[in-house]
């Protein structure tokens, strides 16, 4: 059975339709979605694990049924003419950071000039949040023609909206002590920082948008390790010739390769 006969058989069971959707890093991912009654925006919920680990069509039916409906937002109805009018979705922008090499998108600016240079920022608009992430859109040369503006006055619009309370700074050894039920006194903390959202979700710009705090923490410097489209961990400037060759291993083994960002260390000055 291929993946798209078995998805297809999951979404006759829970009156769903099958949609194929290409992903960050050009993944294409097999999902099922099912409009809400009084929302024209319908959650995704992907079956590729489910298939490549064997999932019983029923066990993976009652459990995606289980997603959509913990994911759905019938409060949120997105008109035809709001999504066409850029005073409507303004307020809506945030920026994004991924990976240059593995993604073609036609809005987009590089972020070099902040020490990144294989990665790009992307202006995304947030239609609404969910219990696994949000919804929403990549702005496309499409778009900006609707909207009658350029891409620079999205990019400024975005990045002036955006707050640096939308992102957070936290320790490592609190996240692991946290992890592990244990007071953070009892876990060595070698400076190793978390920075993300405050949904952690899509959350690397944080690197950029708290760019100011993080030179007041790391007055000699700092590595920004690319963990994932999610978030990125800042460590003091050492010597780490292994450093990268460490992030190449966490990305083939541990990340998922719609949310891999980076394959370097960023050393900022």
């Amino acid at each position: 059975m291929t993946k798209r006969e078995y998805a297809q058989e999951i979404a006759d069971i829970i009156n769903g339709e099958v949609t194929e959707i290409r992903k960050n890093n050009g993944v294409i991912k097999t999902g099922i979605q099912r409009k809400e009654e009084g929302s024209n925006v319908s959650a995704i919920i992907y079956v590729d694990d489910m298939y490549d680990e064997g999932f019983d069509i029923d066990e993976a039916a009652e459990k995606i049924d289980e997603l959509l409906k913990e994911n759905s937002h019938p409060d949120l109805s997105v008109e035809v003419d709001d999504l066409t009018n850029y005073e409507s979705m303004k307020g809506k922008l945030t920026l994004q950071l991924f990976n240059e090499r593995k993604n073609i998108y036609d809005v987009k600016k590089s972020a070099k000039e902040y020490g990144f240079d294989d990665l790009i920022i992307v202006p995304v608009v947030v239609l609404g949040r969910t219990a696994n992430g949000t919804t929403g859109f990549k702005v496309t040369n499409e778009m900006l023609k609707k909207w009658g503006v350029s891409a620079e006055q999205v990019f400024a619009d975005a990045e002036a909206q955006i707050s640096q309370d939308d992102y957070t700074i936290v320790s490592m050894a609190k996240i692991m002590a946290e992890m592990m039920g244990i007071d953070v006194e009892n876990i060595p903390d070698n400076g190793m920082m978390v920075v993300t959202n405050r949904e952690k979700c899509n959350g690397a710009y944080g690197v950029i948008a708290l760019r100011e705090q993080l030179r007041q923490r790391f007055p000699d410097g700092y590595i920004v390790i690319p963990s994932s489209i999610h978030e990125c961990i800042v460590h003091p400037l050492i010597d780490t010739v292994d450093v990268d060759s460490w992030v190449n291993e966490v990305n083939d083994s541990c990340v998922d390769d719609t949310e891999v960002l980076g394959h370097k260390a960023y050393r900022i000055m």
